[in-house]
């Protein structure tokens, strides 16, 4: 029970001694579908984008590279 607990508040929110490792791990095992996420947004290249819950930033990468001309932030 403890080990469980102690998962899921790290995976809700990365704290202490962990929270690099947890950050690494979260990060690698979303990184696909947030890049396959972007994609089907269909965003342009004069669009803009926000992004909420940015985590490790693949997504805010990719609009970048798609809204060249246009504007991407992160909350």
């Amino acid at each position: 029970m403890f080990l469980e607990r102690f998962i899921g508040k790290q995976l809700g929110h990365p704290s202490g001694i962990m929270s690099g490792l947890v950050a690494v791990f979260m990060n690698r095992n979303t990184a696909y579908m947030n890049k396959m996420t972007v994609q089907l947004l269909g965003i342009t290249q004069t669009d803009r984008a926000l992004d909420i819950g940015f985590g490790g930033g693949v997504g805010v990468v990719e609009m970048t590279k798609l809204a060249q001309d246009g504007l991407v932030s992160r909350d």
